[in-house]
């Protein structure tokens, strides 16, 4: 699987990685983009891949793994609304 990706709403150059829910123990895919206009939370670990599923549970393909280190990362959640069609405040 690419990891490189466009948001479909704002047409922002995003990767996708695989980040672990602590609440089920699955690895979901979340788009990140650069930490640039403010601090990253993120780590990205293109060197390893892990399985993903999608929200219904299905095997979505390997993506990078990114590992969570608050105000110490590179990269930045991109705004899942944008993924949803969803309105926010940039």
């Amino acid at each position: 699987m690419t990891s490189n990706a466009t948001c479909p709403r704002c047409k922002t150059e995003v990767i996708l990685t695989a980040v672990e829910n602590p609440r089920n123990n699955k690895w979901t895919i979340v788009p990140l983009d650069s930490g640039t206009y403010k601090p990253g939370d993120f780590t990205v670990d293109f060197e390893n891949y892990h399985p993903t599923v999608d929200i219904m549970g299905e095997d979505a393909g390997d993506y990078p793994i990114a590992t969570y280190v608050p105000a110490e990362g590179t990269h930045r959640t991109h705004s899942p609304s944008h993924y949803l069609a969803l309105d926010h405040d940039g």
